[in-house]
C-alpha cells in the first residue's frame, strides 16, 4: 500500500496533497472499519493477557 502511494506521487510529477491525502484515507479506511467491528474482542484479548505480579 505504501508502494501505491509512492507511485501515486511519481505519476503526478509533484505533490498534489489533496489527492495524496484522499488516497491515504482510502487505504486506511478498511483497517479502521475492521478495528471498530472487532474492538470488543481486541480489548478483551488485552485484558485477558494481562500479567498479574
Amino acid at each position: 500500500m505504501t508502494l501505491f502511494l509512492a507511485n501515486f506521487n511519481v505519476a503526478y510529477r509533484g505533490t498534489p496533497w489533496h489527492l495524496y491525502m484522499a488516497a491515504a484515507l482510502i487505504i486506511i479506511l478498511p483497517c479502521l472499519i475492521l478495528f471498530f467491528f472487532s474492538q470488543n474482542a481486541f480489548l478483551k484479548g488485552i485484558t485477558v493477557s494481562d500479567l498479574k505480579g
